[in-house]
């Protein structure tokens, strides 16, 4: 279940990698920040303007680019339900009110948690959760 979880968040970072093709990277590289950490000015200078006459070279063409990034990042919003919905039929229903449940859990005394299921333990079951009723 994990696996499927990781695989549908990774998506849209492998769609935003292939199509970037690493342009932000070039932005960061070792020359640019040698010349703005060292503050030497000449090769600041002409770092920017090699960098300035870059984008102006790309005017108009940000569109396409600007349109894939918004589509990567709704199908990060995508994956996040996808993987609501799935955790939620996975474990039967239990993960949409999971945390909810756990709060009103800890928050009952003694005497109800051992009238009431844990709902760690029904939405999780391992050999660590104990099931313990008493019958009055």
């Amino acid at each position: 279940m994990l696996a499927i979880n990781g695989i549908i968040f990774m998506l849209p970072n492998q769609i935003w990698r292939a199509y970037e093709g690493g342009l932000i990277k070039g932005f960061y590289s070792p020359d640019a920040k040698s010349a703005f950490i060292a503050c030497k000015n000449e090769a600041a200078r002409d770092l920017t303007s090699k960098f300035s006459e870059y984008f102006r070279s790309l005017k108009g063409q940000h569109l396409t680019y600007f349109g894939v990034f918004f589509l990567c990042e709704l199908l990060n919003l995508a994956a996040v339900a996808a993987n609501f919905v799935i955790n939620d039929k996975f474990l039967d229903g239990n993960f949409n009110s999971y945390g909810k449940d756990v709060l009103d859990y800890q928050s009952l005394g003694t005497f109800e948690r051992n009238r009431t299921v844990n709902p760690m333990c029904n939405a999780f079951p391992t050999k660590v959760c104990i099931f313990s009723r008493i019958d009055v």
